[in-house]
């Protein structure tokens, strides 16, 4: 596997405002779910790549599973930075 950096400016995610009370909880673990999600989506790269922002990831939900919230996300987070490789 070849050495890929990629560098974020700025990410802003937007959830449903009846999940603002859980917005501490969600942001607590969406570092490292997103950091797997990207690893994942761009493991054929070996560049570096710089994003200036990911302005807006908007989460919606039917369950209010915070875990589930978080794979959400960063699922979207991948597939924006998966397409900016392209």
């Amino acid at each position: 596997m070849g050495k890929r950096t990629v560098h974020v400016a700025n990410l802003r995610i937007r959830i449903p405002r009846g999940l603002g009370g859980q917005a501490v909880d969600l942001a607590s673990g969406l570092g490292r779910e997103i950091l797997r999600s990207v690893a994942d989506a761009t493991a054929s790269e070996t560049r570096s790549k710089k994003v200036g922002a990911i302005d807006t990831v908007v989460v919606r939900a039917a369950r209010t599973d915070v875990p589930d919230l978080q794979k959400q996300a960063a699922a979207q987070v991948a597939q924006s930075l998966r397409k900016r490789f392209d």
